[in-house]
């Protein structure tokens, strides 16, 4: 289906979803664009937007490039980070996939630098991370997914 919709644009725009809303008890209607997540600037910056207006209650796929799987010492979770996107010069968005599951931990560890999507819910808007890299300034506008098990990350390639 989504190869159908990737070719389709006028097919993408009429692709609605239906999800039920915890928060309303309710079911919603979703545009698939606000379900799918293509890895690139304008879907990422949209993502976010609608996570920070509070307006995505549903679940997300993002699609994305692993780089990195680490274990949080003594919290119990584990964070898997996706290749940061360029807004502009010295401005990054970053997406980070959070789980309690050594499940998923193990299998994203064998997934770095590969092509993948990641179905998520409970998403969040994280810190804006600034930091002086070579007299340069760099900041991180970052959010969160979290996923529960493996079967929630689908590889590409």
């Amino acid at each position: 289906m989504k190869n159908a919709l990737d070719d389709d644009k006028e097919l993408r725009n009429l692709v609605v979803l239906q999800f039920y809303n915890e928060y309303k008890k309710g079911y919603d209607n979703i545009k698939w664009n606000d379900f799918y997540v293509d890895y690139n600037l304008e879907q990422y910056e949209h993502a976010y937007h609608l996570i920070k207006n509070k307006k995505a209650y549903h679940p997300i796929c993002f699609s994305g490039v692993i780089k990195e799987v680490k274990e949080l010492f003594d919290k119990g979770h584990y964070i898997i980070k996706f290749y940061s996107i360029k807004r502009e010069k010295g401005k990054y968005i970053s997406l980070s996939i959070k789980t309690k599951s050594k499940k998923v931990f193990e299998f994203a560890s064998e997934l770095i630098d590969k092509k993948v999507v990641i179905y998520g819910c409970n998403h969040f808007i994280g810190k804006t991370n600034v930091s002086d890299k070579n007299n340069r300034k760099i900041t991180f506008n970052n959010f969160t997914t979290q996923i529960n098990v493996k079967t929630q990350i689908f590889v590409l390639d």
